[in-house]
């Protein structure tokens, strides 16, 4: 199995060990720099030294038998050198919920045997099973003249995530140093990476986020540079962007919908003279975001990426170039490494064309979930679609748990949410099912909009039977951590 490095004129065969991506780039360009933290730029160079001797570190500090760890962190930038830290040492990582709550943290922890977390969180630095991040830096830094620090083999899991899924109980994901490899050189068989080589891309979702990690070791994989959100920013990533610490050199921005809905609503005050690619991730393109994009930044080209927590990277991809002619629909054609059914609600399959729920199988499929066995061959991601008979490419309509059942009809809540949007003077919204229609939670921008104008646009709209029944003023639209709507 094969890797890509930069420079782009050389290729090398790697075994199916993440850690390779780093170490090679350091050889072609230890100089360059690789990561915009919180304490400046570091190279290649740095990175892969403090990577070895924080895996080093970790290495005293873990059972050699279950090289498992926990990271419960809000600095990306400190992420960032776990993750590398524990590709180099051959250590499992575990991302855990940032919280307080440090029953709820131990008892995620002792569902997959984690016995040490790393942690920023005041609260849970005290626990007995906890050690501060800058206690195992120190540690590390009386161990500085240790000698030359080299990396292992990998023999255990690279990542573990933790989902909800569908029924809201935690359960836990683990992926391969060879899924991860596998998905990332079919990406750039296929072309999906193409946008990623010389970039400086700012990654907004969090690394312990699975978008956020393969966003990380995508662009890695291409020798791009690295911006990531200062670990304390008002307004979150957005924030960090209106103090300009270092718009200057960033090139590519990846991002969730809500992301680019604060973004463009600040448009006019944040400067990216280099900006040159927008990365759409967590959810469907935005056309609203594209469109006020598009009149500050002509130029600039689009890719949407369609994937799950169960998948490593991603599942389609999809590049816009200007003059933009193709379908902003799509989600991009289906990576080969993964087959994909259609089915109807009584799971039988669908012909092209036809929408209903997205089944996968595939070498890259991180299924069944942790420590539970498989029931059948192919996931069901929850997620309904179709694919395209003219394109063969993959159009995502909504979750299916999501849909709404009114008057007869099923709707899209992400579909009438995207057209309220775009109602001047509404900030946000989230639509729900009512006993009698459709209930319209709406942030508005200021008190000069009223609920029946937002009515009357959406007689222009949406066919009868679609318009809400209620449009009720809200100051705050409920979201998940990676920034998507919580659902009643």
């Amino acid at each position: 199995m094969s890797l890509p490095v930069i420079p782009s004129h050389s290729h090398v065969d790697f075994k199916p060990n993440l850690y390779s991506i780093l170490s090679n780039l350091v050889q072609h360009q230890p100089q360059q720099v690789y990561l915009y933290g919180d304490d400046g730029p570091l190279t290649y160079q740095q990175v892969d030294n403090i990577a070895l001797k924080l895996g080093q570190a970790l290495q005293r500090g873990i059972d050699p038998q279950r090289p498992l760890l926990g990271v419960s962190l809000s600095s990306n930038t400190a992420v960032l050198q776990l993750v590398w830290a524990c590709l180099a040492s051959g250590i499992c990582l575990a991302f855990l919920p940032a919280i307080s709550d440090s029953e709820q943290v131990a008892a995620l922890m002792a569902q997959i045997g984690v016995e040490l977390l790393i942690t920023d969180v005041p609260e849970l630095q005290q626990r007995p099973w906890a050690m501060a991040f800058t206690d195992l830096q120190q540690t590390v830094a009386a161990h500085d003249n240790d000698g030359v620090v080299t990396a292992v083999e990998p023999t255990t899991p690279a990542f573990l995530f933790q989902t909800s899924g569908t029924t809201g109980a935690a359960k836990w994901i683990q992926v391969t140093h060879g899924q991860f490899a596998a998905a990332i050189e079919s990406m750039r068989e296929m072309g999906c990476l193409d946008h990623a080589a010389a970039q400086t891309v700012y990654i907004t979702p969090p690394l312990s986020h699975s978008y956020g990690l393969s966003s990380l070791l995508e662009y890695s994989a291409m020798g791009a540079a690295v911006v990531l959100p200062a670990a304390e920013s008002t307004l979150g990533a957005v924030g960090d962007l209106l103090q300009g610490r270092y718009n200057e050199v960033i090139t590519a921005v990846e991002g969730v919908p809500h992301f680019y809905a604060q973004m463009t609503r600040l448009l006019r005050r944040i400067k990216l003279p280099q900006l040159r690619h927008v990365g759409f991730g967590g959810g469907a393109l935005d056309q609203a975001a594209v469109q006020q994009l598009q009149a500050v930044y002509p130029a600039l080209s689009y890719s949407v990426r369609y994937g799950l927590t169960e998948t490593p990277s991603v599942v389609s991809h999809k590049l816009f170039t200007p003059p933009y002619s193709e379908n902003w629909h799509s989600s991009g054609k289906v990576l080969p490494i993964y087959k994909l059914r259609i089915v109807d609600e009584a799971g039988n399959s669908l012909p092209v064309g036809q929408p209903g729920e997205l089944h996968i199988q595939g070498i890259c499929l991180a299924w069944p979930y942790y420590g539970e066995l498989a029931a059948t061959s192919f996931f069901p991601t929850g997620d309904v679609g179709y694919i395209d008979a003219d394109t063969q490419e993959l159009h995502i309509i909504g979750r299916q748990s999501a849909f709404l059942k009114v008057r007869g009809y099923r709707l899209s809540p992400d579909y009438l949410e995207s057209i309220i949007a775009s109602c001047p003077g509404v900030a946000e919204c989230r639509v729900s099912g009512t006993e009698t229609g459709i209930l319209a939670e709406v942030v508005p921008v200021n008190a000069v909009l009223l609920p029946q104008a937002v009515l009357t646009f959406l007689a222009g709209k949406l066919p009868s039977y679609a318009i809400p029944e209620t449009v009720l003023f809200v100051d705050v639209i409920p979201r998940t951590h990676s920034g998507k709507i919580k659902r009643h």
